[in-house]
């Protein structure tokens, strides 16, 4: 997965790439959950379809946050940042 831009302000973009996604279809349904610094889940995101998700950023507050996106019964991770 990517995310653009990093680190971010109002929004970011993240992007996964589903080429290496074992088994994965277009159109397959995921979601995604976004923790911040202390692990606490902030934001949660369910039944995307896109491979690409505007999240928006802009009631968070500034710092390093973790994301968890589900497809199936795997999970992968990554990281992106806000600055303000």
């Amino acid at each position: 997965m990517s995310f653009t831009p990093n680190p971010a302000t109002d929004e970011i973009t993240l992007e996964l790439k589903t080429d290496n996604i074992e088994g994965y279809k277009t159109g397959d349904v995921w979601s995604l959950e976004i923790y911040n610094q202390q692990q606490v889940l902030v934001r949660q995101i369910t039944d995307i379809t896109d491979t690409k998700q505007v999240i928006n950023t802009s009631g968070l507050k500034a710092g390093v946050y973790l994301v968890r996106v589900i497809i199936g019964n795997n999970m992968y991770s990554g990281k992106f940042i806000i600055e303000r």
